[in-house]
């Protein structure tokens, strides 16, 4: 009984995963056209979340996001419109799902770690990650 509740969720895993692949904007594009496609849409990313200078780290909150990695994070500052900018970051994550593959085995990629909260440098909004042990 219980194994078959396990292949059970595998198999609905398995689909809903296959679904949201076929439903993806992006699976016909050529790898080119996603790499054009990520680079705008991410600065359209940060200039709706980084809209001024960061000078009060307070002020600044984070979201996840996908990158060629996996999953990372960006700044975004408390006037930014959290909604319009959720709605973005979903869609940049759908390309990421599709782009991904390209590019990930020949890039280098650390390993993914939490957030800690954002930091100002040189009015830059910089997330902030533990340290590392070397």
């Amino acid at each position: 009984m219980k194994t078959t509740f396990l292949h059970f969720l595998l198999f609905v895993s398995f689909l809903s995963f296959g679904c949201r692949e076929e439903d993806n904007p992006y699976k016909e594009f050529e790898q080119e056209r996603l790499a054009q496609l990520a680079a705008e849409k991410h600065e359209a990313i940060r200039q709706l979340a980084q809209p001024v200078e960061c000078s009060d780290p307070s002020q600044w909150n984070v979201a996840e996001i996908e990158t060629e990695c996996g999953s990372s994070h960006i700044a975004y500052h408390n006037s930014t419109n959290k909604g319009k900018l959720l709605e973005m970051i979903k869609d940049y994550n759908l390309l990421m799902e599709i782009y991904r593959p390209y590019v990930a085995p020949f890039i280098f990629c650390l390993s993914y770690r939490p957030a800690l909260g954002v930091k100002c440098e040189d009015g830059r909004a910089i997330v902030k990650y533990e340290e590392t042990p070397n």
